[in-house]
C-alpha cells in the first residue's frame, strides 16, 4: 500500500478516518438513494467539494502530508432523505440535483416531510453553505413533480425528466431547462432520451489518445466484447460534464442476454484515466499516447470502488459495500501521488 494514501469511511456525514473498509456490525444496509454515499466530485474555486446522500456538501482540504481535512456544509432540511446526482461550477456557485425517490423509499412516506427543491445553487463559505433553490417553471407552475433525472447538455442547458407519483400512478414529462435565460421548453420522451448520446468510441470523431484507452479498458476488463456492452462515463476538471462513450454488443447478443459495465474516465491536462470495476487504473498520455496500467487496493468481497477525481496528482476514489439495490458502508480512498501506486 502506498505510504501517501488514506482511507475513510463516512459515519453520520462526517469522513472518519479507517485502516481498512470491512463489514462491520454497526452499518445499517439502506437502499442506495438515501444511504449516505459520496455521489460526485467538482472543484470550486481551487477547493474539492463532493456531495453526500442525505447531508449535502463536504469540502476536503489538505492538513498535512497526505492528510485532509473534511469540512460538512449540511442543511439537513435541505437534503435529508434525498438522492444527490449532480455537482456543476456555475460562475458563482454549484449545481445541484437532488431529489426525493418515492420508489426505494423504506419508510412511511406519509410520516416524511421534504422541500420541493430538485436544482440548488450551492455557494461555499469557509464554515457554511448558502443555498439559493433553483424552481423552473414546472416545479412552479405544477406542485408535486419531481427531476428525477438531470441531463446537462452543457454548463447552463439541461434535458429534465419529470415525476409524479401517486399510490396508482406515475406520471411523466420532459423539457429542457436554460438556466442563463430561466426558461422551459417542453420535449418529447424521444428527445429526452437522445440527450444521453452515447458515442461510439472508435467513431472518426473520437480522439485518439480515447480510443486507445477505450480498446485498453475492452483488453483488460477480462469481459468479452462480443457478448458486453461498455458504458464509458468522462469527466473533466474543468467542467465536470458527462461525456458518454460505448462498445455495444452486437444486436443479436443484446436481445437475449449480455453484460452492461460502466467505466468511468477522468480527463486532466496530460492524461486520461479510468477505473475499472476491479481496481485496475488504466490511464494513456495524452502527447505521447503511452499506455500505462496502475492498480489501487484489492476492496473486501462485496466492495466496490464507485467514482474518482484526480486534482494535482491525488487521487480520491469512492467505495461503497453492496447488496443489490442496498448500500452497507461507503467512504473515500486518498492517493497522495497517483503515479507512484
Amino acid at each position: 500500500m502506498n505510504d501517501d494514501s488514506r482511507w475513510y469511511r463516512l459515519r453520520k456525514g462526517t469522513l472518519t478516518a479507517i485502516r481498512f473498509p470491512q463489514a462491520t456490525d454497526d452499518r445499517t444496509f439502506l437502499p442506495w438513494t438515501i444511504q449516505e454515499r459520496i455521489t460526485d466530485f467538482s472543484i470550486f474555486n481551487g477547493r474539492l467539494f463532493f456531495t453526500v446522500n442525505g447531508y449535502g456538501l463536504v469540502a476536503l482540504s489538505e492538513s498535512g502530508n497526505p492528510r485532509y481535512v473534511s469540512t460538512p456544509l449540511y442543511n439537513e432540511e435541505t437534503f435529508k432523505y434525498k438522492t444527490m446526482t449532480s455537482l456543476i461550477p456555475v460562475k458563482e456557485a454549484l449545481l445541484c440535483h437532488l431529489y426525493f425517490n418515492t420508489t426505494l423509499f423504506p419508510f412511511d412516506i406519509a410520516s416524511i416531510t421534504t422541500r420541493n427543491e430538485n436544482l440548488i445553487k450551492l455557494i461555499p463559505g469557509e464554515n457554511i453553505c448558502h443555498i439559493q433553490p433553483v424552481l423552473s417553471p414546472t416545479q412552479i407552475e405544477k406542485s408535486g413533480w419531481e427531476l428525477v433525472t438531470f441531463l446537462p447538455a452543457d454548463t447552463y442547458r439541461y434535458y429534465c425528466e419529470w415525476k409524479l407519483s401517486s399510490e396508482t400512478q406515475s406520471e411523466f414529462d420532459y423539457s429542457i431547462y436554460d438556466l442563463n435565460e430561466k426558461k422551459e421548453t417542453k420535449i418529447t420522451r424521444d428527445d429526452f432520451r437522445e440527450a444521453y448520446h452515447f458515442v461510439r468510441f472508435d467513431e472518426a470523431g473520437v480522439e485518439e489518445n480515447m480510443k486507445t484507452l477505450c480498446r485498453y479498458c475492452i483488453d483488460k476488463s477480462g469481459y468479452d466484447p462480443g457478448v458486453t456492452t461498455f458504458h464509458f462515463l468522462v469527466k473533466s476538471k474543468q467542467t465536470n460534464l458527462i461525456r458518454r462513450l460505448v462498445h455495444e454488443a452486437p444486436i443479436s447478443i443484446k436481445s437475449r442476454l449480455f453484460e452492461l459495465i460502466t467505466i468511468h474516465m477522468f480527463s486532466d491536462e496530460q492524461k486520461i484515466f479510468a477505473l475499472l470495476p476491479d481496481g485496475h487504473l488504466l490511464s494513456v498520455d495524452k502527447r505521447s499516447g503511452l499506455k500505462h496500467k496502475q492498480r489501487l487496493p484489492d476492496l473486501p468481497e462485496g466492495f466496490f470502488y464507485t467514482g474518482f477525481f484526480i486534482n494535482n496528482g491525488t487521487i480520491f476514489a469512492s467505495w461503497e459495500e453492496t447488496q443489490f439495490i442496498k448500500v452497507g458502508a461507503a467512504g473515500l480512498l486518498v492517493i497522495k501521488n497517483v503515479n507512484r501506486l
